[in-house]
């Protein structure tokens, strides 16, 4: 088979019209011509290609603003007829297509692989995944952990205690460095009370008149 099905684009990043594409390889020693040729989709909606030559180990990308055809991005079925009406290849997938990943043929496994770097216009075919596009307002540590930002200044409980407590932020380190916390000032109320307490039963001990025996 010199002339294939290479890959195809169903989900492009933002909007499809315009965007998706299906690429057409020649990987023969001869140029090709495709004039008379059809692709046709699942739902038989067809393209008829015009006078268009494919040099040897080339490629054509056929975009759907010309194609009419939209691909679906779960399930699809492209097909390639000769001017003869004769089935020359045919790409079917049935699994769910994320933004900018494209479908390529794999010799090695005879099918259709998921890929996340297109290579369009080209006879080559990347089919090791690797991330396409990165996420925003995340950053990674020396030790590959995920990290956040963390605001310098953060509620953290009662007006009062709004105003003495802040997170700091410098680097991957934090530290809280707050004024008086609610613990501490319950734990010396408590112990107040229990002086004032103390005083109070000596005092009364001391009036306390005494009772004399018969």
């Amino acid at each position: 088979m010199s002339i294939y099905i290479s890959e195809l684009l169903p989900n492009p990043a933002g909007k499809d019209v315009g965007n998706e594409w299906i690429e057409i390889c020649n990987n023969g020693s001869q140029p090709q011509s495709l004039a008379g040729w059809k692709l046709q989709d699942a739902s038989v909606k067809s393209f008829t290609i015009q006078n268009i030559f494919v040099a040897p180990q080339s490629c054509v990308v056929f975009g759907n603003t010309e194609t009419k055809i939209s691909l679906n991005n779960d399930k699809e079925t492209v097909s390639l007829f000769d001017m003869s009406g004769n089935l020359v290849d045919r790409a079917s997938y049935t699994t769910v297509v994320k933004d900018d990943q494209a479908l390529v043929w794999d010799t090695s496994i005879k099918n259709l692989q998921l890929t996340t770097t297109p290579t369009k216009g080209e006879i080559r075919n990347i089919i090791a995944a690797s991330p396409a596009r990165t996420t925003k307002n995340t950053k990674l540590n020396t030790e590959n952990k995920i990290t956040t930002t963390i605001p310098t200044t953060v509620d953290v409980g009662t007006p009062a205690y709004r105003q003495a407590g802040r997170l700091e932020a410098s680097g991957q380190i934090q530290t809280l460095t707050p004024g008086m916390s609610i613990g501490e000032v319950v734990l010396i109320g408590a112990c107040v009370v229990g002086i004032l307490t103390v005083i109070f039963m000596k005092v009364v001990m001391q009036l306390k008149p005494k009772t004399e025996g018969f």
